[in-house]
Formats: C-alpha cells, structure tokens, sequence
C-alpha cells in the first residue's frame, strides 16, 4: 500500500466524489465528516476515519480500523447510538477522543451527531392551505 501522502497526491484533483458549487470543492466520499476536499477529512486515504449518519434507529458512527486496511468486509466497525443530544455526545466524545482514536475530528462527530439527532426530533408543521384545508405532504 502506498502512504496516504502519496494516495492524496493522486486524487486529490480528480476523483468521483468530488463536488464543486460557486467555486467552492466539496467532496462526498464515506467517512467525510465536514463535506470539506482536504487530507485531514478525507475517507478515502486517511487510515483511521469516522463516519456519521443517520438511521431509523439513531445515529450510526463507523470507524475504520486500520489494521484492516486489506480487508474490506471487516475494516469498518459500526455503534448505533439510540440516545439524546447529550448521551450521543458523551458517547461520540468517548469513541473518538477518549480511546485516542482522531481526536482531531471529535468536534466536527459531534457536531454532525447532534444535528442529525436535532433534526430527528424537529416537530413538523402542517401547512394549511387558503380554504382551510391541511395539505398532506
């Protein structure tokens, strides 16, 4: 395998997930965090990376192992979280930070974490339309 320097070097111009909007480069691989084209939040050439998404049950976090690298069906290790803001945080904090993992994306884990749970829980609002009627959506 070649190092992560030399993997980022190869696609960091070109690559299939890459996006761009207003001159702007987003990126929209797996175990991006922030969305963000860069080497730090990169899933795709870093070997320890932390990926959040939501579920109907919660919240999934996945973390790749990077012992595993050459084992594709065993590499990544997932935790649903089916808890509150608060508990989802402590234990997004734990995963990442508190078993010395990347602590350096704990606040971008969190972050996503609690918006993806806020956003779960946003009551919705029936719109009504001009003869009184509520409209089905």
């Amino acid at each position: 395998m070649a190092s992560s320097d030399v993997q980022w070097m190869l696609i960091r111009k070109n690559n299939s997930f890459l996006r761009t909007s207003n001159g702007k480069t987003f990126s929209a691989e797996p175990g991006n965090l922030l969305n963000r084209h860069s080497f730090k939040y990169s899933g795709l050439v870093n070997a320890k990376t932390v990926g959040v998404k939501g579920t109907k049950k919660g919240v999934q976090v996945t973390l790749s192992r990077k012992n595993k690298t050459r084992k594709p069906a065993t590499r990544n290790a997932t935790v649903v979280i089916n808890k509150q803001v608060r508990g989802a945080v402590k234990a997004v904090t734990a995963l990442t930070k508190g078993s010395n993992y990347r602590a350096d994306l704990t606040q971008a884990a969190v972050s996503r974490v609690s918006t993806i749970i806020r956003n779960k829980n946003a009551k919705r609002v029936q719109k009504v339309g001009r003869k009184g009627k509520v409209s089905k959506k």
